[in-house]
């Protein structure tokens, strides 16, 4: 069996990155989320796909 070229290694740490879509960013009250995203991420990712 012949060994497989390896383009790149990506090494590095994951996390969720929390992202909301807001009508407004209002100072000292609440405002309802218009969209709520949980999308995974982090630098060795980022590095990946860049």
């Amino acid at each position: 069996m012949s060994a497989k070229k390896i383009d790149f290694v990506s090494l590095g740490f994951c996390c969720n990155d929390y992202l909301s879509v807001l009508p407004s960013i209002p100072y000292d009250s609440k405002v309802q989320m218009l969209e709520h995203l949980i999308q995974g991420g982090g630098p060795a990712a980022t590095a990946a796909v860049a």
